[in-house]
């Protein structure tokens, strides 16, 4: 009988210490007893893993019961345990069989005696019929490790059984008279298995127990020490399962304390770990195996991200999408920490999706809503303006939306510049006046009189406003008390644009600190008379003190005036700057580029053929783009002073140009808008649709608004698709048309008088927090 027949075996879930028959069950016999449970109306165990074979789940794990690799010493020490214990009951208990297999896959080497001898067999006997073939060493195939011992020593082909291994190594027999075996000295083979390099090494006694002498060793090969420690270690774990099986009564807590000496003792993660816990899964119940894949699911769950460093972690989740974003937050709490916490992502995404443009724009949003909801943090508030905006941007498409509209009347004559803000609408007219209205009703606020002729520049910075009219004079106004403060004197004729420059860092000194440039807001004035002043600001509070009159000034004792700047030799049309740089161009077909801190001509780029109408500054690529009468739009290296770009197209004057981060836009007299690629100049979008020149153009990185004679339209910016109407009453010419997130203002002819024309998007009424909430819920958002 092999030492597997030989196993203890238990029946399922038994508790009882009393001795059951070593007998296997019979095939009847088992279907007898689940006959016999169905018909009491008990409830067979289910199983599901029990028909799964491990080689499925652990692909490099040999199969314990089939493999011929079974370790010696061990399998001995079991094979003496299983005959020393007396069972009756015919059923198989898993545990037993789950150690005794577990405990046979330890050793899996190649075994070789002192003369190459090997052994190819599961069988733990080896009587005197198992020896049919004997043969010289020589006539077999060598062996890759050997023992050499003394060939003089006597040896024993005992055909005792192969449990008397388990007796003293000093006596010939154990304790029942039988004896134990000795290692032969010539090679043997099973008759009825053929030679194999696979080889098993027969049992040999304890290296421990039965030392080799000095006198008998002749060599032993590189491996051995290896070989000598896991016969040690097999010994130690057969001798541990074998005394607290034996010093103990097999009840379910003294099973449980053996396998638990018996994982102690195997190596984490090994193959035979491995195929314990499988052999014990195969025996697991389903409502078991439930709970236990509850909780390893839970337990493997690793979060990559928080792992990372943070900085790692900040470039990550600033590469996402709002929707990206906000599903992110509701994977963990983690994630909600980090996407809250760590880092204001929300206000990244306002500006890179076009939703707010300047600081100054998001520092006046954030401060409103902070003073609403002071308890909310940064990300909180952030994240509520980015939904405020998104739904707002949403209704500007959607055609079933209509905005609330309001209707400013303001008489017959010409509006020539528009500006506005959340709080107030200013336009200036070519009837000499300034008018100043409330954005929320519309309402009049003030009218600002003092030019003896019409105003055709005007700009605005915090309270203060700067104007430029025929009367050749530049006025400076509080736009609070609707009072002139300054007038500058020194342009020859009609001053035909300006531009507010505002202190920016141009640079870092000796020290590391910022160089800033200018260091107080600079006002630049061109005139037709094709020069241009720069004068320091006045500013004036909302609360200041003013004088019942305003100060005029003189060119030759005027304290504010910095410098003139001169070059161009016809009329000065348009300006644009930043920091200390200033562009200008004029009806001479010269862009002048200008370096405010000397005053020096830096570049004069000269490249079209009739007048410039229209310039932008480009400072986030160090270019500038001009569009002229000879319909083509040029873009220029201000490192180098060339031509970049010649954009060609349009058919007529081209005399409006606007520029986004994305997009450049172009509208001429030929009644199109084109989208143009700022970075390469290549066209990406023409847009018809206009029957008139276009008067007015306006565009971000989403939308671009249009005007012209009897129309005012929408445009998206990405697509070039056309999106709606936004005024359908109009008659006559739009003649400025301006826009933020939430609305847009024009100046629109109807019926041979002018008006004003609000359109708002956001919904009456409603409070930035109450309908935008940083807790609505993600169908809400989207």
């Amino acid at each position: 009988m092999s030492s597997l027949d030989n196993q203890v075996i238990f029946p399922a879930g038994h508790t009882n210490s009393s001795p059951v028959s070593v007998r296997q069950p019979s095939r009847s016999s088992n279907e007898e007893n689940r006959n016999n449970d169905e018909t009491m109306g008990n409830q067979v165990p289910d199983f599901p893993l029990s028909n799964i074979d491990h080689s499925s789940v652990f692909p490099g794990i040999y199969n314990v019961s089939n493999t011929t690799k079974i370790s010696g010493a061990l399998q001995k020490k079991l094979s003496q345990l299983t005959t020393n214990t007396t069972v009756t009951n015919s059923s198989t208990h898993p545990l037993s069989s789950t150690l005794s297999n577990v405990s046979l896959s330890l050793k899996s080497r190649k075994r070789l005696n002192s003369e190459g001898l090997t052994r190819n067999s599961g069988d733990s006997e080896m009587t005197d019929a198992s020896y049919m073939v004997v043969q010289n060493k020589a006539s077999g195939t060598p062996p890759t490790k050997k023992r050499l011992v003394d060939p003089n020593a006597s040896t024993t082909n005992s055909g005792s059984t192969l449990h008397s291994a388990m007796a003293s190594p000093t006596s010939t027999s154990n304790s029942e008279g039988m004896p134990r075996i000795s290692t032969p000295s010539n090679t043997s083979h099973i008759a009825s298995m053929p030679f194999s390099d696979d080889l098993q090494q027969l049992p040999l006694p304890s290296p421990s127990a039965s030392p080799i002498q000095s006198g008998q060793l002749h060599e032993i090969e590189e491996g051995d020490n290896e070989d000598q420690e896991c016969d040690e270690i097999e010994d130690d774990i057969a001798r541990t399962i074998s005394n607290s099986l034996m010093k103990h009564p097999l009840k379910s807590h003294d099973l449980m304390r053996v396998l638990n000496d018996l994982v102690l003792r195997l190596p984490p993660g090994s193959d035979e770990s491995n195929m314990l816990l499988w052999n014990l899964l195969q025996r697991t119940d389903r409502s078991t195996l439930s709970s236990l894949s509850d909780t390893i699911k839970r337990s493997l769950r690793k979060d990559i991200i928080t792992l990372l460093p943070s900085e790692i972690t900040m470039k990550i989740f600033g590469y996402v999408d709002y929707v990206s974003l906000l599903k992110s937050s509701e994977v963990c709490k983690n994630w909600l920490n980090i996407l809250t916490q760590s880092y204001d992502f929300w206000k990244d995404l306002l500006f890179k999706d076009g939703f707010i443009s300047t600081q100054e724009e998001f520092n006046a949003e954030y401060e409103w809503i902070k003073s609403l909801k002071p308890e909310k943090n940064s990300s909180q508030i952030t994240k509520a303006m980015y939904r405020r905006r998104l739904t707002i941007s949403r209704r500007w498409k959607d055609l079933n939306f209509t905005p609330r509209r309001i209707t400013l009347p303001d008489g017959a004559n010409v509006i020539t510049c528009l500006q506005f803000d959340g709080d107030k609408i200013v336009a200036g007219s070519d009837d000499h006046r300034i008018t100043i209205y409330d954005t929320l009703t519309g309402a009049t606020r003030s009218v600002l009189s003092g030019h003896n002729g019409g105003v055709w520049a005007m700009k605005y910075t915090g309270n203060t406003l700067a104007s430029g009219s025929t009367d050749r004079s530049v006025r400076i106004w509080n736009i609070k008390q609707g009072k002139c403060t300054h007038i500058f004197r020194g342009h020859t004729s009609t001053v035909r644009c300006l531009e507010i420059l505002e202190p920016r860092q141009i640079g870092v000194d000796d020290e590391g600190k910022p160089v800033m440039f200018p260091t107080q807001t600079l006002l630049v004035t061109g005139s037709r008379d094709s020069t241009l002043y720069v004068w320091k600001l006045p500013m004036t509070g909302e609360d200041d003190e003013l004088p019942e009159e305003p100060i005029e000034l003189e060119e030759n004792s005027n304290k504010y005036l910095v410098r003139i700047l001169r070059g161009h030799t016809a009329s000065v049309r348009a300006v644009s700057g930043y920091a200390n740089t200033l562009v200008s161009i004029s009806y001479d077909t010269n862009v002048r580029v200008w370096d405010l801190r000397t005053g020096e001509c830096k570049w004069l780029l000269s490249g079209h053929t009739d007048r410039i109408y229209s310039c932008v500054l480009d400072t986030k690529r160090n270019r500038c783009i001009s569009g002229s009468v000879d319909n083509t739009v040029r873009i220029w290296d201000l490192n180098t002073g060339e031509t970049m770009a010649v954009l060609e197209g349009h058919q007529m004057l081209v005399g409006l140009i606007t520029l986004s981060d994305n997009a450049l836009v172009s509208a001429a007299a030929d009644s199109t808008v084109r989208i143009w690629d700022p970075q390469t100049g290549d066209s990406r979008h023409v847009l018809r649709g206009h029957t008139r020149a276009i008067t007015c153009v306006q565009h971000d990185d989403n939308l671009i608004i249009s005007g012209s004679n009897g129309m005012l339209k929408m445009w998206d910016t990405k697509t070039g698709k056309f999106i709606r109407d936004l005024l359908d009453d109009v008659d006559g010419d739009v003649w400025q048309a301006k826009f933020d997130y939430r609305r847009c203002v024009a100046a629109v002819q109807k019926n041979d008088r002018t008006f004003i024309e609000i359109l708002d998007f956001e919904v009456p009424g409603t409070s930035p927090l109450n309908d935008y909430d940083e807790d609505q819920s993600m169908d809400e958002f989207n």
